[in-house]
């Protein structure tokens, strides 16, 4: 018995097997719209953000460590 496989390609008309019919229309639509997604810039206020948390995780981290794990 043979398994089909989805094959990797950058045409989405031959990525999708046709036996998925409307499935396969919105595999092709939600391909390209996660493809604009990944092209959008990141806003810098964001990026900030994200920086101050990760310097907040840290700081608790180090606590922890400093404190013997209790906390």
């Amino acid at each position: 018995m043979h398994k089909k496989k989805r094959i990797e390609t950058t045409e989405s008309d031959q990525a999708w097997p046709q036996e998925l019919g409307a499935n396969c229309e919105v595999g092709k639509k939600l391909r390209a719209f996660y493809a604009s997604i990944q092209d959008e810039v990141i806003p810098e206020k964001l990026l900030c953000l994200l920086e101050q948390l990760e310097m907040a995780e840290q700081d608790v981290k180090q606590k922890e460590n400093d404190s013997g794990g209790v906390g």
